[in-house]
């Protein structure tokens, strides 16, 4: 998952700079599900409030928005499921 630009996502910390403020909450909720999607490990909210260059408090915002939208499309295979500040799918 790394890419030539440091203006986007990178491996080593998943860091989003200038960016991060002219993105949409859609934009923002594709970024989350590759990381957990990539991620062998629960995913730390934390580390999501990192890499959207957000507070932990409108990660978690973002994340109650995404997880309503997973739990009410049936068509959805999977589910994000939260424990202990961190998330997996």
């Amino acid at each position: 998952m790394e890419c030539v630009s440091p203006r986007f996502i990178t491996t080593s910390n998943f860091h989003i700079t200038d960016i991060s403020s002219r993105m949409t909450n859609e934009e923002m909720y594709r970024i989350i599900e590759g990381m957990l999607f990539v991620s062998n490990d629960p995913v730390q909210i934390k580390g999501l409030a990192t890499a959207l260059d957000k507070t932990i408090e409108e990660t978690n915002q973002i994340m109650d928005d995404l997880i309503k939208i997973y739990e009410e499309d049936e068509t959805r295979g999977i589910k994000i499921i939260r424990f202990d500040n961190k998330l997996i799918f």
